[in-house]
């Protein structure tokens, strides 16, 4: 689902090469601003496309930055916004219509939750931390899809080093008791 202003969103099925084409010229140009919920995820499924997004938003991350008491789509829609969003297990996802509907209010609300918190967030002198935040969301999304490898030696020998330490933890506690009540 895409919105290209508030109150206007719409559903595109993007079943067609031309469909992807045309999808992935939009999500590519940094010129073009793009704002999901959960950038990370968003930027992970495009990358299984073959697409790499440009010039990301993400409003989780800023109500993060704000430290609003919820980073949940649907509650922070109601909290900032007043709107009460459709739940995900409500949808019946055998209607297109249906789904349409709800994709189509998601991308609208990111979108209008965007423009909100970026005010906040501009007015509150935290627009730097997130713009330097924002700019790991990718970072992140290339180590999920990659994963991370590390050196087992120095972490099993840590695990050993932690084994010994409890024991001898465990060992002064009981002899500590064991004493302590006769």
């Amino acid at each position: 689902s895409l919105a290209v202003k508030e109150g206007e969103a719409g559903y595109v099925p993007f079943t067609r090469p031309d469909d992807i084409e045309f999808l992935r010229g939009l999500l590519q140009d940094p010129r073009i601003e793009k704002v999901a919920h959960n950038a990370v995820f968003e930027y992970i499924i495009a990358r299984g496309c073959g697409i790499t997004i440009h010039n990301l938003h993400c409003t989780k991350l800023m109500a993060a930055v704000l430290r609003t008491s919820s980073t949940h789509l649907k509650r922070l829609t109601w909290q900032e916004l007043g709107v009460e969003q459709t739940r995900y297990e409500d949808v019946d996802w055998t209607d297109l219509a249906a789904v349409v509907q709800y994709g189509s209010a998601d991308s609208d609300l990111a979108l209008r939750l965007f423009h909100r918190l970026r005010a906040s967030l501009v007015e509150e002198g935290l627009w730097e931390l997130y713009e330097m935040e924002r700019a790991l969301l990718p970072v992140l999304a290339e180590m999920t899809i990659r994963g991370i490898q590390f050196d087992r030696v120095p972490v099993d020998a840590l695990g050993e080093r932690l084994k010994v330490q409890a024991i001898e933890v465990e060992a002064g506690i009981r002899a500590h008791f064991q004493l302590g009540g006769e």
